[in-house]
């Protein structure tokens, strides 16, 4: 009675375990997918430099060369500077929310695999333990197998 126990309580805790990584990468995932969708809403504290010529210059003035460059540029260059530096910070911003995708989607399926099948697994064990389809086999190394039909 205590094997059939301690082989569901390992089932239950690997589907456990896979679950939190699963919900976490989904997590991980939903949030960058808005991050890709809504840039501007989601990273408005970094683009928030990017608003008007007077922001983008405070932004700059701890880089003095650069400050001096952007202060001698006429309103118009200035701010096409600004448009397209704020243009370049949305493609970053996008291409590395789609980097974090693409690193949890491996967490995201091996975690559904194990889950899958440790799931599985208890659910052998629950229907061995009511008799209804699966035993132990007797040397395989604790191997499951079909129950064989008794004939009358």
């Amino acid at each position: 009675m205590f094997i059939k126990n301690l082989g569901q309580v390992y089932s239950l805790m690997v589907c456990l375990v896979a679950s939190l990584i699963l919900m976490a990468s989904t997590g991980i995932m939903l949030h960058q997918g808005v991050k890709i969708l809504f840039p501007e809403l989601t990273t408005a504290h970094t683009l928030s430099k990017y608003l008007s010529n007077e922001a983008y210059l405070r932004n700059n003035e701890g880089w003095k060369e650069r400050f001096e460059e952007l202060k001698g540029l006429s309103e118009h260059d200035l701010n096409m500077r600004r448009q397209q530096e704020h243009h370049e910070a949305l493609i970053n911003s996008k291409a590395a929310s789609l980097g974090n995708i693409v690193e949890t989607l491996p967490w995201f399926f091996v975690a559904l695999m194990f889950f899958m099948f440790h799931w599985s697994l208890y659910r052998r064990y629950e229907r061995r333990d009511r008799g209804q389809g699966v035993i132990r086999s007797g040397g395989g190394g604790g191997a499951i197998r079909p129950r064989p039909h008794k004939h009358h």
